[in-house]
C-alpha cells in the first residue's frame, strides 16, 4: 500500500473477514477524530476472525507499507480441525475473546480494530498468547497457518503466498 491508501473504513462490514499484520511502514487508525499510529509488528482487525465485525475506525497508510493478511475463512477451516487439541481450543479462544470485548463495552470502553491493550488480566490474555505461540510454531498447524499469510507488496500488483514448507 502507498501513502494515503485506505485498508478499511469506519462502518465497513468486511466482505472477507481478514486479520492483518503490519510488516513494514506505518499506518494511522482514525476513530472518532483521534489518530493512533500502527507500527511494524502490530496486528489489525483480529475481531473479524472471531465474530461478525464492522470496522470501528479507518485504517490508512501513513507511508509505503507491506501487510500480511490472514484470510479468516481459511483460518477457521484449519483451526476447527484442531478443536480437540490440548494446547489450543479455537472455540474457547473465540468465546473468551468475545467475552472480553463485551466486558469492555459494558465498562463503557471502545472496542477497535487495533490490538486489545496488553494490560488485560493474565487469565484473559492466556488465549491470545496461545494463538500467537500457535502461529509461531514449526508444527503442522503453525505451518498451515503461515501458508495463509499473503504478503501484499506495495511496489507490485501481485501477491505471493508464503509456502508452508520451511
Amino acid at each position: 500500500m502507498s501513502l494515503g491508501d485506505v485498508l478499511f473504513s469506519k462502518g465497513e462490514l468486511p466482505k472477507d473477514a481478514n486479520m492483518y499484520f503490519l510488516c513494514a511502514g506505518q499506518m494511522q487508525y482514525i476513530m472518532d477524530h483521534e489518530v493512533t499510529s500502527a507500527n511494524i509488528g502490530v496486528w489489525l482487525a483480529e475481531p473479524a476472525l472471531w465474530t461478525r465485525w464492522v470496522h470501528s475506525g479507518t485504517m490508512m497508510a501513513h507511508n509505503d507499507v507491506r501487510l500480511c493478511t490472514l484470510n479468516g475463512q481459511q483460518f477457521q477451516e484449519i483451526v476447527t480441525q484442531y478443536e480437540n487439541s490440548l494446547s489450543f481450543s479455537p472455540s474457547a479462544y473465540a468465546e473468551e475473546f468475545v467475552r472480553i470485548m463485551n466486558a469492555r463495552v459494558a465498562r463503557g470502553e471502545q472496542v477497535t480494530d487495533m490490538p486489545m491493550p496488553l494490560d488485560e488480566p493474565v487469565q484473559e490474555m492466556a488465549g491470545r498468547q496461545s494463538i500467537m505461540r500457535m502461529l509461531e510454531n514449526e508444527g503442522t498447524l503453525g505451518g498451515r497457518l503461515r501458508a495463509l499469510v499473503t504478503l501484499k507488496r506495495s511496489q507490485s500488483t501481485h501477491s505471493c503466498v508464503s509456502s508452508a514448507v520451511q
